[in-house]
């Protein structure tokens, strides 16, 4: 022990002259550059909006008179434990026989632990005394809560510091393995650098993984590991050798000491992009194949990370991943694209360059390959061609009057006639950008916004129309918002005629269609204890009809649609008994409403207390006794007279 005390005051000569000048310098040159600052800049403490920092000019003092303390041991004491040994003849330890690298190693240790502690604490003193000076305080360091506690809030200056004090370490260890010692820190920086390389990559293909990974235990442990191999390039490594063989067995350790962490890092990026698909955390539903068996869904094992893709089949719960991280999935196989997910066997990866991109089916889990043309869609075969056609026609959210179906097929609008035949009109290039249903048509969005009237198969022209943030189509007129007016501000046109205000719209949203004849509207009244007033519009005679809604069922002040996955159409979906579904919600839970149409009676379903963050997704009515429903990361079949659930997935 002697030996030991007696190679760290060797090393404390070798040293101190370099510290003390540091600590002179630094600390009496920080002092006057804090003194000459205008205080109206930095004092944020006085209420002034300009200022520099948000904790005020006492707190930042003091964590920077602390980080020259820890600056004094990074870039001086460190680096010099190596550069000392080619300094006086005195103290060349390495040069002395091998008995003497074991004690000479410890003193260095126990040196610089001294000066670790030592300085950093110098420097705070010193900080506490010139604030204490000039009467300022540090108080910004803390944070009172308005239920009485008392948090630390640590500067950024002082993080950085502890991140510089867990390299301090490997700045010895590399200093031993190059020539004299010199470029210690550089050295340590490109070290650094490089193994940031390799975790940069895994973070960068791994987004957000580091929120729910044990990664803290890891970096403290760096600091052993660094000293370990310190210890093999000192002890082991100048014994009969030079910085060459001390690198060769410090970087040895340091491989053997990094691969745990490798392994780890590697096994826990696996998991992120192959979970478990039977314990998600996160799930959302992004279709349904045409039979109602299959699933298509992105989940993740934690929140905050990507999702990937899966396939899962109800029937027995079982979930295959299908797509990775950067791998989306839309249904969208032909232009215009109603804008929304639902039931569909055929979906179509994203090629953004051309080339080619791959279509899943979703009923047989089958990928095929198609080219991508210039119009940005993939080139299918003959026979998915006219299977997405078939389906687009027998699922095709936009209706004319009396229930005759519209769909577009390679941009071109069909449209059933009464006769049961088929009109087609060329495709418009308005159309190729995106539709969006509005009633008995459509709103076009491009260079010009515009209005389609499938009862008149014709096109309203915005410039014509002043239509602007909502629209919608009741047989021959059209229910909608006048440009430069707010959303509450409807009048009606038909056709033909001029434009009328609609009083009884006033201050109401529009649901949709409730028949060929009226619109389903609420009018959110925003005061508690009254439900919002659901009501149908007919602007044939501008009549309104009043629907009851159950005041003690709503949790909210407004209505929304509800229909699966949200695939609205033309009309308002219904479920196989022919009711309408709408949703209430606010922050202490939600409830479904279920409209009667024949009875126009309003019942309150499946009401759910959401104090957990969680809601439903509507997926599918699969009978008329039955829901399916997503909520958090369930899958459940919910009986709606008794409201008894079945969790389809995952079944653990």
């Amino acid at each position: 022990m002697n030996l030991v005390l007696a190679h760290c005051g060797k090393e404390w000569r070798a040293q101190r002259g370099l510290l003390v000048a540091y600590s002179l310098l630094v600390f009496t040159s920080l002092a006057l550059g804090l003194w000459l600052a205008p205080e109206h800049a930095w004092d944020h403490e006085g209420g002034r909006n300009h200022a520099w920092f948000d904790v005020g000019l006492g707190t930042h003092a003091v964590t920077w008179f602390f980080a020259a303390g820890v600056l004094g041991v990074v870039l001086f004491a460190a680096p010099n434990l190596v550069r000392a040994e080619f300094g006086s003849k005195d103290d060349q330890f390495v040069r002395r026989l091998p008995g003497a690298l074991g004690p000479s190693f410890l003193g260095k240790l126990l040196f610089l632990l001294l000066a670790s502690a030592a300085l950093p604490l110098v420097g705070l003193l010193l900080g506490e005394l010139y604030v204490a000076g000039r009467g300022y305080d540090w108080l910004g360091l803390f944070e009172w809560r308005w239920d009485g506690d008392v948090l630390l809030k640590w500067p950024g200056t002082v993080i950085a510091c502890g991140l510089a004090m867990l390299a301090v370490p490997w700045i010895w260890a590399i200093g031993s393995w190059l020539p004299g010692g010199r470029m210690a820190v550089g050295g340590t920086v490109l070290f650094v650098l490089v193994i940031g390389v390799g975790i940069f990559a895994v973070l960068r293909q791994s987004p957000g993984i580091e929120q729910h990974i044990a990664w803290w235990p890891w970096l403290w442990g760096s600091v052993p590991l660094a000293l370990t191999a310190v210890a093999a390039s000192w002890c082991l490594g100048r014994r009969g050798g030079g910085p060459l063989r001390s690198a060769r067995l410090g970087l040895a350790v340091t491989a053997f000491g990094l691969a745990p962490p490798s392994v780890w890092l590697a096994g826990e990026a696996w998991d992120y992009h192959h979970p478990d698909l039977q314990h998600l955390e996160e799930l959302s539903v992004q279709g349904l194949s045409p039979d109602g068996r299959y699933v298509l869904a992105r989940g993740a094992t934690h929140h905050q990370w990507a999702n990937v893709s899966l396939r899962i089949d109800l029937d027995t719960g079982a979930a295959e991943q299908i797509a990775g991280i950067d791998t989306a999935l839309s249904p969208e196989l032909d232009r215009p694209f109603l804008g929304h997910s639902g039931s569909f066997r055929f979906w179509r990866t994203w090629c953004d360059h051309g080339g080619s991109e791959r279509i899943f089916d979703l009923a047989t889990a089958r990928w095929t390959m198609a080219a991508v043309g210039p119009d940005g869609q993939p080139a299918l075969t003959a026979e998915q061609r006219a299977q997405v056609h078939a389906e687009l026609r027998e699922r095709t959210a936009l209706r004319a009057p009396f229930g005759r179906r519209a769909w577009f097929e390679d941009g071109t609008l069909c449209t059933e006639e009464l006769d049961g035949s088929v009109s087609k009109r060329a495709g418009d290039k308005e159309w190729l950008q995106a539709v969006r249903t509005a009633g008995h048509g459509f709103r076009t969005f491009g260079a010009i916004e515009s209005v389609w009237d499938l009862a008149g198969n014709r096109l309203l022209d915005r410039k014509q129309w002043r239509v602007d943030t909502a629209a919608w189509v009741v047989r021959d007129t059209v229910v909608f918002v006048p440009a430069g007016t707010s959303g509450s501000c409807w009048n009606q046109r038909g056709v033909d005629g001029a434009a009328e205000p609609c009083a009884a719209l006033g201050a109401a949203a529009v649901l949709g269609l409730f028949d060929d004849d009226q619109l389903l509207c609420v009018r959110s009244l925003r005061k508690k204890g009254e439900p919002p007033q659901l009501f149908l519009y007919r602007p044939a005679d501008c009549s309104t009809t009043a629907l009851s809604v159950p005041v003690a069922a709503v949790p909210g002040t407004s209505l929304g649609v509800a229909a699966p996955l949200g695939a609205n159409g033309s009309l308002l979906a219904r479920d196989p008994s022919g009711c309408i579904w709408l949703r209430s919600q606010d922050n202490r839970g939600e409830v479904f409403l279920r409209v009667d149409t024949a009875t126009r009676q309003v019942t309150a379903l499946l009401p759910h207390r959401r104090g957990d963050g969680s809601y439903y997704q509507l997926l599918d009515w699969p009978d008329g006794k039955h829901v399916l429903i997503a909520q958090d990361e369930k899958i459940l079949r919910i009986d709606i007279a008794t409201g008894e659930r079945t969790i389809l997935f995952p079944r653990r």
